[in-house]
């Protein structure tokens, strides 16, 4: 019985320091790099009452919003930077983090946002009416976004 005891201690030493290395090394690996806003679609999020939140981001630095009971692929037709009347503005981040301001005739929307793979986790402030919100924004890619409105965007896109 004292030679099966002398064999199983070793064998269970080495394991725990081999796991506890193994633990270490884990530890030690670098973490992953922050998600990144994608640019090659639109960010969309359920409002649950009928109609979608959409968020649209450029390379350059400019963010347009708007909420529509439309599906993602067919704002596409006018939900561009070029349509006048969308609410707009200047978007900076770093670190998996966004925040920005959208300013609309009537007012304006803060937005603090985590980035996630194909996600957008937003915590909301209407400065117009003072609600607040968390939504989540799913990534929807767009194989040919729209950069001016098209015929069968509303007037008020195309005017």
């Amino acid at each position: 019985m004292h030679a099966h005891r002398r064999f199983v201690l070793p064998i269970a030493l080495a394991l725990a320091s081999a796991l506890a290395g193994a633990a270490g090394l884990a530890a030690a690996a670098p973490a992953s790099a922050p998600a990144k806003l994608r640019f090659d679609g639109i960010y969309q999020a359920d409002s649950g009452r009928g109609h979608f939140f959409y968020l649209r981001f450029y390379a350059d630095g400019v963010v347009v919003s708007v909420s529509s009971p439309e599906p993602a692929q067919s704002v596409n037709d006018w939900f561009n930077r070029n349509c006048a009347v969308l609410p707009r503005g200047a978007y900076s981040g770093r670190d998996g983090r966004v925040a920005f301001t959208t300013q609309a005739r009537v007012g304006s929307v803060e937005y603090a946002a985590t980035v996630g793979p194909d996600r957008l986790d937003a915590h909301i402030r209407s400065l117009i009416n003072g609600h607040e919100s968390d939504q989540a924004f799913r990534f929807v890619p767009i194989a040919r976004l729209s950069e001016q409105p098209s015929a069968d965007a509303p007037a008020a896109c195309r005017g």
